[in-house]
């Protein structure tokens, strides 16, 4: 399908009414961007995605290790029209509510779904450059509970999330194509496309 279309999908129907208008592609250029890089030892590249959208876009405000910490995050996160978080993540399929990112140098610094409900956002794009950032739990009714229901609940417009492990250095090459092909003005789900071709 990927060669053929562009696609987009909800995690649940009542999901809808928390999400927006998408913004104008041809604007990205001047928006602002809050990009995190989580310092564990075994995401060298994690850094690398972070530093990589500098080349397309003048307005980054970029944090690493210790310096890309949950309160950082809660601090900054309301200015950012495009958030982008490169770490580690876990889904917990007992209690997905507890499923979580790790942010910052320490092994105690993790975002969960129940931290990102209540983040201040205003993005139009989140993307979660994490293993197993996409999946969720079916709950009641149609719902999904997990890390992409809660940045869009908080105000994402959208959400990049992984429903896999994936490496360190795929993630790298496919994350500077899709924002380079989104600097050129691409829509986020054709730059999405374009980069994973």
């Amino acid at each position: 399908l990927v060669y053929e279309f562009s696609l987009y999908y909800l995690d649940g129907a009542t999901i809808a009414r928390f999400t927006h208008q998408p913004k104008d592609s041809k604007a990205r250029r001047g928006e602002q961007i809050l990009a995190l890089a989580s310092a564990s030892e075994d995401l060298p590249f994690a850094s690398r995605e972070v530093e990589v959208m500098r080349r397309y876009f003048p307005a980054v405000d970029s944090l690493y290790g210790t310096d890309a910490s949950k309160e950082a995050l809660w601090r900054e996160s309301s200015k950012a029209s495009i958030l982008h978080i490169a770490s580690h993540g876990e889904f917990n399929a007992v209690s997905p509510a507890d499923s979580r990112l790790l942010l910052g140098g320490a092994t105690d610094d993790w975002l969960t779904v129940k931290d990102v409900f209540g983040l201040p956002l205003r993005a139009d794009l989140v993307t979660l450059s994490a293993c197993d950032s996409g999946l969720g739990q079916l709950s009641g009714g149609d719902e999904i509970t997990g890390l992409n229901r809660a940045f869009l609940y908080a105000g994402a417009d959208s959400v990049v999330s992984n429903l896999w492990r994936v490496s360190d250095v795929a993630s790298a090459v496919v994350m500077k194509r899709f924002y380079r092909y989104m600097s050129e003005g691409m829509d986020k789900a054709d730059a999405l496309r374009e980069a994973q071709k």
